[in-house]
């Protein structure tokens, strides 16, 4: 979830869920994509690497629109459930079971008689 008013204690903007950003890296004569931990450029994923430096920017810039994307739908989805639960339709417990799968293995199917 995007979170720029919140910052941590080192100065660094928080822009995701994780503490992380996507960008570009130049390494050699290529330009990687390369996630980062914010604050201490420690590397956490990396996705490959292209020949100019818009083309890795492109690139760094969609797989954080799409992680910003999961991050939201991840906060709604949280929310949502939240939300009905405080109307009464909350998930239901289901009642451990009285006997393991295991030891009914052996015993017949009663359906398969009727």
């Amino acid at each position: 979830m995007l979170l720029m008013s919140d910052q941590p204690a080192s100065g660094y903007r928080r822009y995701t869920s994780d503490d992380t950003y996507w960008t570009a890296r130049k390494r050699g004569r290529f330009f990687e994509v390369v996630r980062l931990r914010t604050g201490t450029y420690e590397q956490v994923d990396s996705w490959g690497a292209y020949s100019s430096a818009g083309a890795a920017a492109g690139a760094a810039a969609t797989l954080a629109y799409q992680q910003g994307q999961e991050d939201a739908q991840a906060a709604f989805t949280a929310k949502l459930h939240d939300v009905l639960a405080t109307m009464g339709l909350g998930s239901v417990a289901v009642p451990a079971p009285e006997v393991a799968p295991e030891d009914t293995e052996g015993l017949p199917d009663v359906d398969a008689d009727e």
